[in-house]
């Protein structure tokens, strides 16, 4: 049995291991780019680290998982700016030299590439409804700002999230 934060994946990792490699996620966390160069969001991407980041903070159990934040931004679009907007601002990429160790994040050998534009209208009631309607936290008394639901002690969640 394995004690503390110490982590099992092809071996064991001593807790100073275990701190260095969590280290290195923040810092490639930190440096994370939400748009390509193309100004879209590669969004499987984004929510599969959102997903390690809350596995990081140790709250798996009350995260949505990458699938729900996923639908989440999708059915938004759909609802919010329709069928027309959904298809010009969420596109779907075959990956050329796609490998099996990408199938964690992208297993349909695509990737959703949501446009920056779309993110401009909605972004902020994404995450907004990632806190209060995927992972059930209350909404504030008083209106908030979005990402009012992340707590500075979620490191890795708070450090993805606000950049």
């Amino acid at each position: 049995m394995i004690s503390g934060s110490t982590i099992l994946v092809g071996g064991r990792r001593t807790k100073q291991e275990d701190q260095q490699h969590q280290q290195q996620f923040l810092d490639h966390i930190s440096e994370y780019v939400y748009s390509r160069d193309d100004g879209r969001l590669d969004l499987e991407k984004f929510c599969v680290y959102l997903s390690h980041c809350f596995g990081c903070d140790g709250l798996l159990e009350m995260s949505p998982g990458p699938n729900e934040v996923y639908d989440l931004l999708v059915q938004m679009i759909a609802e919010q700016l329709g069928e027309d907007d959904l298809r010009r601002y969420v596109q779907y990429q075959r990956i050329r030299h796609w490998a099996p160790e990408m199938a964690y994040i992208c297993p349909m050998q695509a990737i959703t590439c949501v446009h920056i534009s779309a993110l401009a209208l909605l972004g902020h009631d994404w995450i907004y409804e990632i806190g209060h309607s995927l992972m059930r936290l209350p909404e504030p008394a008083q209106p908030d700002k979005y990402f009012g639901w992340l707590k500075e002690e979620w490191t890795a969640v708070h450090t993805f999230m606000k950049g």
